[in-house]
């Protein structure tokens, strides 16, 4: 009798693991975790509606979202089908890997329950929760197909999922089987649409956790939204005013160099628009080929080349001693395509300062460019070892990888044309 008795408890005791442990059904998790999923709207300063994205209820009042979502706008609004719930007030924020946690007092929906991020196994189910195109509650399902997915410093630590999202889906929810939050839906391939990638839960945790140390500056954020609002309507001399005022609060804040050197650029002070971008890129190392694409394609600086040459030459002849204007000066001929002159300044630059990794780059992929293979292979691995050494811009390394392995035998004589129109060798490095 008694062997029977522990037999029965046995089996009692597996089937109770076995249900609690059992995952919920497609229509349970939404059933389960949609009321705690929001649409945020956001409009600018003439209270014309921008953007549209999504948020999830972390803690009472408390909504996780993207800071891409809110960046650019001055109000945000939060809707449940379409009810308006009230504006939130943006209370925390790492913005250097894109997270936001808004607060809305009066916010009665559900808490969503936060999983744990050290389980996620490639291959296990998972379900998204967001708006994309303004249409609440869309549901989609997929699998983790990867994880620590990493883009830039931004990016890093993403998981991948399969799961269908679209544009409006920012800040979504990403849950596992179980229905426990374990990502917030930020980016994926407009191209690929089952390519997508969360940042984990655990990043929102620990924002909330050290939230006095994430706390929004208000003035700084003010400042932050006319700043952009400035631009979006072409109104270059508020820029300029605006960014002056951040960077007296912070002078190593990006953006502020960004605006400002568009703005200085079409007010014609071309040589100031230039060390705008210079100081972003110095103070940004990881989105040097970003901004020097952005500053390309879009013309900023694009035909104030000679201007610039002019303006370095000049700066040279009173002070030759400063090799730094050979290395800006070299920079603009490698953007002019003038591989000849680039490679000259960056000799002269590296006189003085033969451990810049940036200059032997730049030379290398000039002598590339003239078909110098053995001295641009050189200059390379010149560059990638002082980066080892200094552990520094694994962007660059990166790029320099790419180029050795894969770069070595093309023919640099045949042309191509990027997507934006700039026609360049097909050895020139672009994005």
């Amino acid at each position: 009798m008694k062997k029977i008795i522990v037999f029965i408890t046995i089996v009692l005791l597996f089937t109770t693991v076995k249900l609690f442990s059992q995952d919920l059904t497609p229509q349970e998790v939404f059933k389960m975790c949609s009321p705690s999923v929001v649409d945020i709207f956001t409009y600018d300063y003439q209270d014309e509606e921008w953007i549209s994205g999504s948020g999830v209820i972390i803690e009472p009042g408390i909504i996780a979202t993207n800071f891409h979502v809110l960046s650019e706008a001055k109000k945000y609004e939060i809707k449940k089908d379409s009810v308006t719930l009230g504006f939130a007030k943006l209370i925390a924020a790492n913005e250097s890997r894109d997270i936001a946690i808004l607060s809305l007092d009066s916010l009665e929906l559900p808490v969503v329950k936060l999983g744990d991020c050290d389980n996620f196994i490639v291959g296990e189910n998972v379900y998204t929760i967001g708006s994309p195109f303004e249409l609440s509650n869309s549901f989609s399902n997929g699998i983790i197909s990867g994880l620590k997915r990493n883009f830039d410093i931004m990016y890093s630590d993403m998981l991948q999922f399969s799961a269908i999202v679209s544009p409006g889906s920012s800040g979504g929810a990403l849950f596992n089987s179980k229905g426990e939050l374990i990502g917030i839906t930020t980016l994926g391939y407009d191209t690929y649409p089952g390519i997508n990638f969360a940042i984990p839960i655990s990043y929102y945790e620990d924002v909330l956790v050290n939230r006095n140390y994430y706390s929004v500056d208000t003035l700084t954020i003010d400042l932050r939204f006319r700043m952009i609002n400035s631009f979006v309507y072409e109104e270059y001399s508020q820029v300029e005013r605006v960014c002056n005022e951040l960077l007296e609060i912070n002078k190593f804040y990006p953006e502020a160099y960004y605006y400002r050197g568009y703005a200085r650029y079409n007010s014609r002070e071309y040589k100031l628009s230039f060390e705008d971008y210079n100081k972003l890129m110095e103070i940004c190392p990881e989105k040097n080929w970003l901004y020097y694409d952005t500053t390309t394609t879009k013309g900023k600086v694009l035909n104030t080349y000679s201007n610039l040459i002019t303006g370095y030459t000049n700066d040279l002849k009173q002070n030759k001693s400063d090799r730094g204007l050979y290395l800006k000066r070299g920079i603009v001929y490698f953007l002019m395509q003038n591989y000849i002159a680039a490679s000259r300044d960056f000799s002269e630059h590296m006189i003085l300062n033969d451990s810049d990794y940036e200059a032997y780059y730049y030379r290398g992929v000039s002598y590339l460019h003239l078909k110098y293979k053995k001295d641009g292979i050189n200059d390379l691995n010149n560059a990638l070892e002082l980066l080892s050494v200094q552990n520094d811009n694994p962007e660059l390394k990166s790029t320099i990888e790419k180029i050795l392995e894969y770069g070595i035998n093309i023919n640099y004589e045949e042309d191509y044309t990027r997507a934006d129109g700039d026609e360049r060798p097909k050895g020139a490095i672009g994005k």
